[in-house]
């Protein structure tokens, strides 16, 4: 009964989130929201009702904790480590993103969902690097923990590793075609190394470095990703 319900609530719960993006990138092809989406209290209130449902789903699997990467954190591998990678990570996206967006065709990249959340101000900067750690913190646990940890206990890592990233890739379909492809190539990475670590705090720390990092740069140089100031 206990993996009825694992696998079938995470299985509803994933389909539900592909829904909620679809209805999210139809908002965002309208043009950039008005308000910082990612700073709304009923955002950050669902995205951690959300994240007591993956943490609930975990409880009911019946496995070790160790399965989902809930091991022993270490400062030097989960932040030390994780955030020179992540920063490895995020710069080599963005040379990539450099070299094609310019010449790729309309459409290929979104920017309206990136103007939406690049922080104005300062104080804004802050605020969206903090509630980033509950957002990466959501989706580590479900696409890496659960998808690639929980299920490694019936099917192969590797597959699950590609099924997780293509997921993975698709719950960014509001910043376009090349959106997908980046997040999707990031999911994979993200999976192959919390299998090679075991750890969902090391990936957890590559995640949010990742998505600080853009919030940074979107920030103090809104022209590199070609956005207004």
């Amino acid at each position: 009964m206990s993996t009825v319900l694992f696998v079938g609530g995470t299985l509803v719960l994933t389909t539900a989130l592909m829904y909620l993006t679809a209805v999210t990138a139809a908002v965002l092809q309208r043009g950039p929201l008005p308000f910082n989406p990612l700073l709304h209290p009923l955002e950050n209130a669902f995205r951690l009702l959300l994240l007591g449902v993956c943490l609930l789903l975990v409880g009911v699997s019946g496995l070790p904790l160790e399965q989902f990467g809930l091991v022993s954190f270490s400062f030097r591998r989960d932040v030390a480590t994780a955030v020179l990678v992540g920063l490895g990570i995020a710069w080599s996206l963005n040379a990539v993103s450099r070299l094609i967006l310019p010449e790729a065709p309309s459409g290929f990249y979104s920017k309206n969902a990136l103007q939406s959340v690049r922080p104005r101000s300062p104080q804004e900067l802050v605020g969206v690097c903090l509630v980033a750690v509950p957002a990466a913190l959501l989706e580590e646990v479900l696409f890496r923990g659960i998808w690639v940890g929980g299920f490694s206990a019936w099917l192969p890592p590797l597959l699950l590793i590609a099924v997780s990233a293509a997921l993975f890739g698709v719950m960014h379909l509001a910043q376009g075609t090349w959106g997908v492809i980046a997040t999707g190539l990031m999911g994979a990475l993200l999976g192959a190394m919390f299998v090679w670590t075991g750890s969902l705090w090391f990936v957890l720390g590559v995640h949010w470095t990742i998505n600080a990092n853009q919030f940074v740069v979107a920030y103090l140089w809104p022209s590199f990703f070609g956005l207004n100031q």
